[in-house]
């Protein structure tokens, strides 16, 4: 027996040392305590029965969450008649409830001595909230935490972009404060509003202030078609460090590596007219500190770099036959869109449709039977369809034909002529290949004029063309003269680029007035003054020997292709659409 009561006395100890411990947890300081009363209503202004009534600290961080002890002193639950009294250390709390009916929030309620009453409050349907926080490019925003303070809750974002939503919330505002876990953030404070009942967004992003150098967003394109220019633009930064210019990269998508096409550039945008066309581009900017250090480069943005003109077919094909050709030379259009072909090696000339059916094989008559084989190189045709073919190696001469090939006069006394064109009055000009001037002679063969002859513009064997205007228009050494029809130097515009010695293969003019002028693998377009218009690649890659150009009034451009003298190449005329 006196064991038995000697083991009672031992756990009735336990039991008051217990009981003793949780009052100390409740009753940390008795002498600052005070009593809290309040009533709490339903939605319907009923009296909220049952409903859990915390107090927690104004301005406490949630991820500390609440403490076991502080759980059993500052919650309280709502009696029958919705009122609800605890006891309370003196502060500043938020009073949060909730029940059946709803949620309730009441910030900043202030506990003095003695006993105070807080205001009454309605229990409400629940709320949410969804926004974004953003973070530099490339930082992982699920780093960043949302605390409400006073409160229990805290959020994260439910991506990398910021992406969050916060729900299950009391009617009210709340102080909140958002910081990452990242390095170079500063943390803010802000408020942000739940509404009862409904899902409200904000409606501007939440952008943490960073201290290191700002990573430049918003980089987008807009791409020139016509000039071939991409058009680089992004936001200045608002955060970060000072920024004293901008590096802008390149990399082709059959590069590894980027590369600085332009350094400290001080304005938010670049433009680039140095691509390729049809080729692929990723392009990057990276921020430069006023210390010259240059911070992370910006998300890429990729452009296909295309011309304002497409491949849309071809015609003819190596050979002798009908609709063939072996070296297709000149090229001419009459005034209801016919095709001729100068065609060098077979002695003739091959007319088409537009569509490339072919139409007939023309050579003037008696011209085998003349001392040495006729080399054609080009030809012109007037409004009434009559036809001049320049043969420049063995008889020199130029022919006036009609389309069935009757000799209706021969132009001789000339030297190696070579390029041929036709102004609106039927004057012809011609270049001779062994010569640095032009020709200008009557549909008669009556010489008119000995037009440019300036050295360091004109080149031996020069393109020529001529405007409505009566302007022509020469292909010199690395540059485009203009001179009226009588000769009279006007200006020199344009860059040519040299291949092989040959600066220009044909120019022609449509009938807008722009001179389309075709090199090797590219043609370029100016206006009537020199200015540039646009460029565009001949970027089939099989084309090897573009030699002269003709413009149908739908716009449409037919180019010859002798590139059958080279493995891989081919005899034909080449079609291209604008796009």
């Amino acid at each position: 027996m006196a064991y038995k009561r000697y083991r009672r006395m031992a756990i009735y100890c336990v039991l008051i040392v217990a009981v003793l411990q949780n009052c100390s947890e409740k009753v940390t300081n008795p002498a600052s305590q005070a009593n809290v009363h309040g009533i709490l209503l339903t939605s319907s202004g009923a009296p909220a029965k049952g409903a859990v009534v915390r107090f927690v600290k104004s301005g406490s961080d949630p991820r500390t969450g609440l403490s076991k002890r502080m759980a059993a002193i500052d919650s309280t639950v709502t009696g029958n008649n919705g009122s609800y009294s605890a006891q309370v250390d003196t502060g500043t709390y938020n009073v949060l409830s909730s029940g059946d009916s709803g949620l309730s929030y009441q910030d900043s309620v202030l506990v003095g001595n003695g006993s105070t009453t807080v205001p009454q409050d309605t229990l409400k349907a629940p709320g949410s909230i969804r926004g974004v926080v953003r973070l530099q490019p490339g930082d992982d925003a699920r780093t960043v935490f949302l605390l409400f303070l006073g409160t229990n809750t805290l959020g994260t974002p439910n991506d990398a972009i910021g992406n969050f939503s916060i729900a299950n919330m009391a009617d009210g505002s709340y102080r909140v404060r958002i910081l990452t876990t990242l390095d170079l953030y500063v943390p803010k404070d802000t408020v942000l509003s739940v509404t009862a009942g409904k899902a409200d967004t904000l409606p501007h992003d939440i952008v943490l202030q960073y201290t290191g150098i700002p990573i430049p967003s918003g980089l987008k394109f807009a791409y020139d078609t016509l000039k071939q220019v991409v058009k680089l633009t992004w936001n200045i930064p608002t955060t970060g460090r000072t920024v004293s210019g901008y590096n802008v990269y390149r990399k082709r998508s059959d590069s590894t590596s980027f590369v600085c096409i332009v350094s400290d550039l001080k304005d938010t945008v670049y433009k680039d007219s140095t691509g390729v066309q049809e080729q692929t581009y990723e392009y990057r900017v990276a921020a430069v500190d006023s210390n010259g250090t240059e911070g992370v480069k910006s998300s890429g943005v990729s452009v296909i770099v295309v011309g304002p003109y497409v491949l849309a077919g071809s015609f003819g094909s190596g050979g002798s036959g009908d609709g063939q050709f072996i070296d297709p030379e000149g090229i001419a259009m009459d005034k209801t869109g016919n095709i001729y072909v100068v065609d060098a090696a077979n002695h003739r000339v091959a007319r088409f449709r537009q569509d490339g059916n072919f139409i007939n094989n023309i050579q003037p008559q008696g011209w085998n039977s003349l001392p040495g084989y006729a080399i054609f190189s080009d030809i012109a045709i007037d409004s009434n369809g009559t036809i001049f073919i320049a043969e420049y190696q063995n008889q020199q001469v130029v022919y006036k034909i009609d389309t069935g090939g009757t000799v209706l006069d021969t132009f001789t006394g000339l030297s190696q002529p070579w390029k041929i064109c036709i102004d609106k009055s039927q004057n012809l000009y011609i270049t001779e290949l062994s010569k640095t001037k032009v020709i200008k002679v009557s549909s008669n063969g009556v010489l008119l004029d000995s037009l440019l002859s300036i050295s360091g513009y004109l080149t031996y064997g020069s393109r020529i063309a001529v405007d409505d205007s009566g302007n022509v228009y020469i292909a010199g050494d690395s540059n485009i003269v203009k001179c009226s029809a009588t000769g009279a130097f006007i200006k020199a515009f344009g860059k040519i680029a040299p291949v092989s010695g040959i600066r220009v293969r044909g120019m022609a003019i449509e009938k807008q007035g722009n001179i389309f002028v075709c090199e090797t693998q590219r043609v370029q377009v100016f206006d009537a003054n020199g200015n540039f218009v646009l460029r565009f690649q001949l970027r089939d890659t099989s084309i090897i020997e573009p030699l002269d150009i003709a413009i149908a009034d739908n716009g449409d451009i037919f180019i010859t292709d002798a590139g059958g003298q080279y493995a891989g190449g081919q005899y034909r005329v080449l079609k291209y659409r604008h796009r």
